[in-house]
């Protein structure tokens, strides 16, 4: 039962943490396409298109409460398997939408930690 809960209560702070996400990237008028978006390789927080960039943009939304937030090299949150779910989740967004045109792909990661949020662009 407490397992439950505490899942329950991290869903609810991941939905918590991606909607933040989103209104941040709104307010930077990026076009939100997608959130939470499953595929058999991965899920992808969100997908949006940066159109100043032309880029279509694959999202992971990170929500720290306490302890260590590794601000200073962001790349170090992502492991490995992290990565490959990524980038295979984010390769069967892209081939289930061919009809999206953009210049450029590629992956931000949004830390959110208490009221602020930074945002790293292009870090896979």
């Amino acid at each position: 039962m407490n397992d439950a809960r505490t899942h329950s209560q991290n869903t609810a702070k991941g939905r918590e943490g991606e909607a933040r996400a989103a209104a941040y990237l709104e307010a930077k008028g990026y076009h939100i396409l997608a959130r939470n978006f499953h595929s058999p390789l991965g899920e992808l927080d969100i997908v949006a298109f940066d159109p100043l960039q032309k880029a279509l943009v694959c999202v992971e939304v990170k929500l720290w409460s306490t302890g260590y937030y590794p601000l200073d090299d962001i790349r170090y949150v992502i492991s490995g398997m992290k990565r490959k779910r990524l980038l295979g989740g984010f390769s069967e967004f892209i081939a289930s939408n061919a009809q999206l045109r953009y210049d450029y792909s590629r992956v931000d990661v949004i830390s959110i930690v208490g009221d602020e949020t930074f945002h790293f662009e292009g870090v896979c």
